[in-house]
């Protein structure tokens, strides 16, 4: 039921727990940034981007956030399209 509802179903659970690890093992201060990156992946998901001007022009489309002097990573989720369902992280 849940894959119909959620794209990221399959590893969301790892992955939620991999970033509340990031966040309990590094506090960040005020100089963060957020970006985009794509996952070069060959596998065909269904949240799958097309980048043409990427050297890898097929992945997974992610957004980051980081803190810029050590660029250790302390939040981020998939971009998954229009997938109105999806419950974000928000820390």
């Amino acid at each position: 039921m849940h894959l119909q509802t959620d794209k990221f179903v399959l590893i969301s659970e790892i992955w939620s727990k991999f970033i509340d690890n990031s966040q309990h093992c590094y506090k960040s201060g005020a100089h963060v940034t957020m970006d985009e990156q794509i996952f070069s992946i060959k596998a065909k998901c269904r949240f799958m981007q097309y980048v043409p001007n990427k050297p890898d022009k097929y992945g997974i489309k992610a957004w980051l956030v980081s803190v810029i002097t050590t660029k250790y990573l302390i939040n981020g989720f998939p971009y998954l399209r229009n997938d109105e369902n999806r419950i974000f992280n928000s820390a």
